[in-house]
């Protein structure tokens, strides 16, 4: 165990190299793949479209038989029949003749072009063109979207309605994807009690578990909830061996200090395996990981704040390495800065929470142990340690809760 200076971009750095993506695939309906990661590559079985097609609701004809067609001398067409999108004629057009097409209808052999309707009359039953057409015009040719054999997608796609889309196009109904990480989430305290249950004197509704487990689902992971532990050491530690028998990860928020002896650090430090950090957290109270039979465990303060605090900075980036997420798509915007903000006043732990107005962030005063104010906001700023001053109008990045 060594202690790192108390700085969250530290603190982020070592929890992101502590950490490996989940390689585990299963196979899932495509239905169930928005936003997972792709365990293989998607190599087209047919060509897109698989037919030539009209692009245009008009008359399929052949192109060489619209030339010297004008307004003052059309040229007139025998309908031979009407074709709908999902239909198919059995005529073949010959000289001086037309089938009345819909989009994304197939073309009839004979036809190398299709004409608007719009361009067209209609007299004594006979299509009537006031202008020539050009061979292959509103006409959408076979395979012009995806040829057969090409690569679709590459393993490792994060999985967007678009590429469900372009799966879905070739007939595909399963897809082999990564398994989502699963993060196990411990409460301790004797204070705590369900949400759900009648209080008693002294106790508070457990908030943290449902604070991490949305962030978990949020950022592409499994929440594996283990409920409350009290404040025995052994039975803390027996849940988090538990835990890490069935999980890639293991949170626990509370027991960061419990009057003069501090459980929660001498639990994890029997349990971890190799050297990890243990730094000064959001209200100046300890966090900690560990790594334990290879998997990371990460314990934070029990206050509310705290606990978002510390899952918004050092869990949300090891959750989206493990589940792959690629950076992309991380959620920040940036704004300007609503006022002057002087970090050297220890704000939060150089984190501070804001609401977004227009292209402006306002900051929101937090008082690091409830929740009231910092749910108003829409995100945070996390600065570095060389940073000690935000001047009115300086760009910032906001990333998103």
């Amino acid at each position: 165990m060594f202690e790192v200076p108390p700085s969250y971009n530290e603190a982020d750095s070592y929890v992101y190299a502590s950490i490996k993506p989940v390689l585990r695939i299963e196979a899932a309906g495509l239905d169930e793949c928005l936003h997972r990661i792709l365990a293989e590559d998607i190599v087209s079985l047919k060509n897109t479209p698989p037919f030539n097609r009209a692009t245009m609701d008009g008359y399929a004809i052949r192109a060489k038989d619209t030339v010297g067609a004008a307004a003052d001398s059309p040229k007139a067409f025998e309908i031979i029949d009407y074709l709908y999108a999902g239909g198919v004629s059995k005529k073949y057009i010959s000289e001086n003749e037309c089938i009345h097409i819909t989009t994304g209808a197939k073309i009839p052999d004979g036809a190398d072009s299709v004409v608007v309707a719009e361009k067209t009359g209609i007299e004594n039953g006979r299509l009537c063109l006031y202008e020539p057409v050009n061979y292959g015009e509103n006409i959408e040719a076979e395979g012009r979207d995806i040829k057969k054999g090409r690569v679709l997608l590459k393993q490792g796609a994060f999985l967007t309605p678009a590429k469900i889309g372009v799966v879905a196009a070739q007939g595909i109904s399963h897809l082999k994807i990564f398994e989502k990480p699963k993060i196990a989430i411990i409460s301790n305290g004797e204070e705590l009690a369900e949400v759900g249950e009648i209080l008693k004197d002294g106790q508070i509704y457990d908030v943290n578990s449902y604070i991490v487990g949305s962030i978990v689902k949020d950022n592409g992971c499994l929440p594996l909830k283990f409920g409350i532990v009290g404040d025995n050491p052994q039975q803390i530690k027996s849940v988090i061996e538990e835990a890490l028998k069935v999980s890639d990860f293991v949170f626990i928020s509370g027991g960061s200090s419990k009057g003069d002896k501090d459980y929660m650090s001498e639990i994890l430090q029997k349990l971890g395996k190799v050297p990890a950090f243990k730094a000064k957290a959001a209200n100046g109270k300890s966090g900690m990981l560990i790594i334990a039979e290879g998997k990371p465990v990460l314990g934070t303060p029990g206050f509310p704040s705290s606990c978002l605090i510390n899952a918004c900075v050092l869990l949300v980036p090891a959750l989206r390495k493990m589940a792959q997420i690629p950076s992309i798509y991380n959620m920040s915007i940036t704004a300007k800065m609503s006022e002057k903000i002087d970090f050297s006043k220890n704000i939060t732990g150089r984190f501070l929470a804001v609401k977004i107005e227009g292209e402006r962030a306002f900051p929101i005063e937090n008082d690091n142990k409830g929740l009231a104010n910092i749910a108003k906001a829409d995100g945070y700023i996390l600065l570095n340690d060389e940073t000690a001053v935000i001047e009115e109008g300086t760009a910032v990045s906001v990333n998103l809760f």
